[in-house]
C-alpha cells in the first residue's frame, strides 16, 4: 500500500515532524511531500501520485482561518472539492482521496489521521484499476473503425441561410472596412466543400470574396479575437458565443474598445458528422429548409431531419439572448431539446465509470485542436508545453500523457468554462471532453449555487472566492474538525 501526504509547511508539516518527534507511530506507507500552501497542491500532483503507484492520497493544511496566507486553505477547500469529484466520476474511489486540517501543535491528530486514513485504504484495497492505456497499439476502444467515406471535392451553391445573412455580413463588413472604422475581419471563410467553412480574418475588401455565413458556421470566434487584441475588429458572433467573450473581458484577454460585436441571428449549427454518421456519403450539396435538409450526392438525393443534424452544443442551447452586442441582426431560436446534465448523471450512475474513459481517453493522438480552440485557454504559456514541467508532449508516449491532458484542462478551465462545446466539436477522435466540463459546472451550481461563466463581463467564478461555511470534500474517512 502507497500513499502520498501532502502537508503544507507552516502547520501540517509541522505536525508531522511533532509526531516523529514525539514517537507516535503512524504507517510507514506513509510518504509525506511538503509544499508552502495546501492552496499548492495542483490537481496535476495527485494525477501523477496515482500514476505512479499510489493507493491514496492525502491533502493536510491549516485550519481555516489559521491559514499563514490568510485564506489559501479556503481556496484548497473548493478545489479539492471539485477535483475529488471528478476523480470519482473517473471511477477513482472517493475513499482513496482525503483532506484534513492539522495544526502544527497536533502532532496526535496528524498519527491518528494517517492511520484512520490508511486503514480505510486497505479496507478499500490497492488499486487495481489502470489509469493508462490497456489497448494495444492500433487497436481502439469502445467504437467501430470508421469506415471511409467517398467525397469528391466538388464545390456545390453555398448553403442558403434565412434573411440572405450571407450576403448581408460582408455588405456590412466591406463598409466598415472602407470607412476605416476597423482594422479587420473576424468572420468565416469558404472551403472547397460547402461544410468546410472555417474562422478566418478578412483585413482588405477583396478577401472578402472569400467570406460565408451558413448553418455550418458553428465555430465560437470568440478565440480568435485575442490573436488581435491590438487592432480594431468587427466581430459576427452567435448568442453562444457572446458568453465567451465576455468571459475574456473579464479576464482582461481582449480590450472591449477595439471590438465592434455583431451579435447574429441563430437557428442551431449543423454538424457534418452527425450527417455522415447517418449513412449519407458522397455529399456534394447541402440546402437547409427548414426543418428537413435537401441534400445532394454523387448517389442520388438524400433528406434529413434538421434535429437530427444539429451540433450537441445546439441541443443544450443556452438561449437566444445575446449577452454583449454593438448591434444584432437576424431573429434566434432556442433549439435546446435536452437535458445538458442529463449524460453526466447517467454517468455517475455507473460502475464502469473508469472503463468509459479510459475506452476514450485511450483515442486521444494529442493533436492540441480542443486546446487551441477553446476560449478559455489563453494563457500565454501551457503548462503542456513546458518542457520541464515533465508533462509536455506532441504525440503521446506515456499513459498519463493520453489520459490525464483533458482532466488537468477541463480542471484549469472550471469556473471558466462556458460550455461552449468547441472542444468537442473540432475532436477528430469524437472523445466527449464537454461531459468533463459539465461534470465541473454541474458541481459547482449544486455546491456553491447557479453559476453561468460569460453571463456578464464581471469576474465572479466560483472558484476565485470561498464562504467559510463551504462543504468538506470527504464523504468517507471521519472528521476534519
Amino acid at each position: 500500500m502507497q500513499v502520498v501526504s501532502f502537508c503544507c509547511n507552516w502547520c501540517s508539516y509541522a505536525g508531522a515532524d511533532l509526531a516523529g518527534s514525539t514517537r507516535l507511530e503512524y504507517p510507514a506507507e506513509v510518504k509525506i511531500i511538503r509544499v508552502p500552501c495546501s492552496c499548492r497542491v495542483d490537481p496535476l500532483f495527485i494525477l501523477r501520485a496515482f500514476e505512479r503507484g499510489a493507493d491514496g492520497v492525502i491533502v493536510n493544511g491549516c485550519h481555516p482561518g489559521d491559514c499563514h496566507y490568510s485564506t489559501g486553505n479556503y481556496y484548497t477547500r473548493r478545489r479539492m472539492t471539485l477535483l475529488f469529484n471528478m476523480l470519482d466520476f473517473l471511477g477513482i474511489e472517493r475513499e482513496r482521496v482525503r483532506l484534513d486540517w492539522v495544526s502544527a501543535a497536533e502532532g496526535v491528530k496528524f498519527a491518528t489521521v494517517m492511520n484512520d486514513f490508511v486503514k480505510q485504504l486497505y479496507s478499500v484495497g490497492e488499486l487495481s484499476i489502470k489509469l493508462g492505456r490497456t489497448l494495444e497499439i492500433g487497436k481502439s476502444a469502445g467504437r467501430a473503425s470508421p469506415t471511409p467515406t467517398a467525397e469528391i471535392p466538388v464545390v456545390g451553391d453555398r448553403l442558403a441561410c434565412p434573411e440572405n445573412l450571407h450576403i448581408v455580413f460582408p455588405q456590412i463588413a466591406h463598409e466598415m472596412l472602407e470607412s476605416g472604422e476597423i482594422d479587420t475581419v473576424l468572420g468565416w471563410q469558404k472551403g472547397e466543400l460547402p461544410y468546410e467553412t472555417a474562422p478566418a480574418f478578412f483585413s482588405t475588401p477583396d478577401e472578402l470574396q472569400n467570406f460565408t455565413h451558413d448553418s455550418f458556421c458553428g465555430a465560437n470566434l470568440s478565440k480568435y479575437l485575442v490573436e488581435n487584441s491590438d487592432k480594431k475588429v468587427l466581430v459576427f458572433l452567435k448568442p453562444c458565443d457572446t458568453y465567451s467573450l465576455n468571459q475574456l473581458l473579464a479576464e482582461n484577454r481582449v480590450k472591449r474598445e477595439n471590438i465592434h460585436a455583431i451579435g447574429i441571428g441563430c437557428s442551431g449549427m449543423l454538424d457534418i458528422k452527425k450527417i455522415r454518421n447517418a449513412g449519407i456519403s458522397g455529399i456534394l450539396d447541402i440546402k437547409d429548409d427548414g426543418d428537413t435538409l435537401d441534400i445532394t450526392t454523387m448517389y442520388g438525393n438524400s433528406t434529413l431531419p434538421r434535429q437530427n443534424a444539429l451540433l450537441e452544443k445546439c441541443l443544450n442551447c443556452k438561449g437566444k439572448a445575446h449577452m454583449i452586442f454593438d448591434a444584432i441582426i437576424g431573429t434566434s431560436n432556442d433549439t435546446t431539446s435536452s437535458d445538458k446534465f442529463a449524460p453526466v448523471t447517467e454517468l455517475e450512475g455507473q460502475k464502469n465509470r473508469n472503463d468509459f474513459w479510459r475506452s476514450h481517453l485511450s483515442n486521444c493522438i494529442r493533436c492540441n485542436a480542443c486546446r487551441n480552440v477553446c476560449p478559455a485557454c489563453t494563457c500565454k504559456k501551457c503548462v503542456f508545453d513546458n518542457p520541464h514541467s515533465g508533462v509536455a508532449a506532441k504525440v503521446n508516449t506515456t499513459e498519463f500523457e493520453e489520459n490525464h491532458f483533458h482532466i488537468i484542462r477541463a480542471y484549469h478551465v472550471a469556473g471558466r468554462c462556458t460550455d461552449c462545446g468547441e472542444c468537442s466539436r473540432v475532436c477528430p477522435e469524437n472523445v466527449p471532453l464537454h461531459l468533463l466540463n459539465r461534470k465541473f459546472i454541474k458541481d459547482i451550481n449544486e455546491l456553491y449555487g447557479e453559476y453561468q461563466a460569460g453571463e456578464t463581463a464581471e469576474l465572479s467564478s466560483p472558484l476565485l472566492k470561498f464562504d467559510q461555511a463551504d462543504p468538506e470534500p470527504n464523504q468517507e474517512g471521519g472528521s476534519n474538525v
